[in-house]
């Protein structure tokens, strides 16, 4: 598992626009376009102003400064302090040391975790490597490899989630490849061809987020328990998902017990007739539970003769009677103005940082060498 300053490392790209700050020095809140030009990991970063930029920005050791850019679906932001300058050709050239702060706030919809899951791919006619998925979401993952797999090629990975259930052979597109020491870092996109697949990746995130964070009751998750997803089941799903709810499909009442008990959503809807546990028996247990039994619970399909005393606050004949369950829905857990753009995808990571001695004047010289190509 790559420590902090590789993960953060595994971010930077040559060529990437950066917007340099220096308050302390520009009270005015000046900013300049920088690129990102070569780095030295635990020691500085190289910048070079940016073509269009017709004056370098005042230089100050000891004297904060600020990088914000964009990297792999999140901003990235740094404190740092500038180190020296370019002299002569290589004037508009200046380095920072490497950071001692680093602040990543996600820019995607959906949700990640970290992990340390260890992974076999398959790609390009059986070539085959094992490497660790690093972070999770239900829309792809962040895998680290020996070797990279080339930009839009497909490949095949198999892994264990952390709650035990195996992935096998799960079918993703490699949409950016950035590279640490000795490491390729592969971001990719899952197909998703097996909606069980996915509803388990989705259970397995939305799961591990609320066990560590502690969630109070999600007033917009949605949960639909049904034993075999089909049409229906994703229509419904979708529209929920359209009208800002977030919408989890489960397909074991086990499953449907813990995430309630965990995340405790805004409301359950299960199939009636489910085998071995039908709706309204799992409605009950919920009742029997202190932190469920407000739970709004609603069960859908054949069976609504045994709903009735099970403490179901209501019943719809089949899962297709979508505008008769919004209604419903709306009623225990109105609908948010707004999508959730994924707040959850925070992080601040605390690397180690070169100091460096001297007085407050930036010295010039040649830099040249060590650029990440």
């Amino acid at each position: 598992m790559p420590d902090d300053s590789e993960r953060f490392e595994s971010a930077l790209r040559v060529g990437t626009t950066v917007i340099f700050s220096q308050e302390e020095v520009n009270p005015q809140g000046e900013r300049w376009r920088t690129v990102i030009r070569g780095w030295r990991r635990g020691d500085y970063i190289l910048l070079e102003l940016a073509p269009g930029q017709k004056t370098m920005p005042i230089l100050r050791q000891n004297h904060k400064c600020e990088l914000r850019f964009v990297s792999r679906g999140s901003a990235q932001g740094i404190e740092s302090m500038p180190i020296d300058a370019g002299a002569g050709a290589y004037r508009s050239y200046f380095r920072v040391e490497w950071p001692q702060r680093v602040s990543s706030v996600g820019m995607r919809k959906s949700a990640r975790i970290q992990t340390e899951l260890p992974c076999h791919m398959e790609y390009d006619d059986n070539i085959e490597q094992d490497g660790q998925v690093l972070d999770l979401s239900a829309l792809g993952c962040q895998l680290q490899a020996e070797e990279p797999v080339t930009i839009g090629h497909e490949v095949k990975l198999t892994f264990t989630l952390p709650d035990g259930t195996e992935i096998n052979q799960l079918k993703a597109i490699v949409r950016n490849t950035s590279y640490s020491r000795s490491h390729a870092i592969m971001g990719c996109q899952f197909m998703h061809e097996d909606t069980a697949v996915s509803h388990s990746i989705s259970l397995c995130v939305a799961t591990t987020i609320d066990r560590l964070r502690g969630t109070p009751p999600n007033r917009h998750r949605i949960v639909i328990v049904e034993p075999q997803p089909g049409e229906e089941v994703e229509s419904l799903a979708e529209t929920l998902r359209q009208k800002y709810y977030e919408v989890l499909v489960v397909a074991d009442v086990v499953d449907a017990a813990f995430l309630a008990r965990i995340s405790r959503p805004a409301a359950v809807l299960a199939r009636a007739d489910m085998p071995g546990l039908a709706g309204p028996a799992l409605c009950r247990l919920f009742r029997q539970k202190t932190v469920l039994k407000d739970l709004p619970f609603f069960t859908y399909g054949t069976g609504s003769a045994q709903a009735e005393d099970a403490g179901i606050s209501g019943h719809f004949d089949k899962i297709g009677n979508t505008s008769a369950i919004l209604t419903a829905l709306a009623g225990c857990a109105p609908p948010p103005a707004n999508p959730d753009d994924d707040a959850d995808d925070s992080e601040t990571a605390h690397l180690p940082v070169t100091e460096d001695e001297g007085d407050n004047t930036v010295s010039r010289h040649t830099v040249k060498g060590n650029a990440k190509a």
